[in-house]
């Protein structure tokens, strides 16, 4: 067994290593929190749900939907995933905020949370403005007027 070889290799070792073991198991159970992402079992350790609905995203370029297919696995993933996590970041900036919060202040650092640190700030404005530009080099193109269509599909679960 591993434990019985490092004891008879070092003592000293074998105690920082149930030491390490033990406060890493302390902190994961009193606060929830993974200290070490090399460690996280959660991640893995919870059951993946299907969903029965998915969102579709649809990008109109001059009032014509946009080919993504034509497009490089690069601008492709950029031009489809760039509005959803924006749409995504909006909705999650008040969990990820609630959340740090109640974490630092069970550590002891809650006086040094700052909420700016965990919250997306920019506005749809400013997106837009960002995400044309983007455009704009992508399709090579000086003039763009675009829109977005997202549409909600029910999926059809298959057991």
């Amino acid at each position: 067994m591993f434990l019985v070889k490092l004891y008879h290799y070092n003592k000293y070792l074998l105690i920082s290593f149930i030491l390490f073991i033990l406060v890493y198991a302390f902190i994961n159970y009193k606060q929830g929190a993974v200290i070490s992402p090399i460690y996280q079992f959660g991640m893995y350790s919870g059951k993946f749900y299907k969903k029965d609905t998915t969102p579709i995203f649809q990008i109109f370029v001059n009032n014509e939907k946009l080919a993504v297919s034509k497009l490089n696995f690069e601008d492709r993933d950029f031009v489809l995933i760039a509005v959803e996590k924006y749409i995504l970041a909006k909705q999650n900036s008040l969990n990820i905020n609630t959340t740090m919060q109640t974490v630092l202040a069970r550590v002891g650092f809650g006086t040094f949370f700052n909420k700016r640190n965990f919250e997306n700030y920019a506005t749809d404005k400013d997106f837009l403005n960002w995400y044309k530009n983007k455009l704009q080099k992508i399709l090579n193109t000086k003039y763009i007027l675009f829109k977005f269509l997202v549409q909600i599909a029910q999926m059809l679960l298959i057991e």
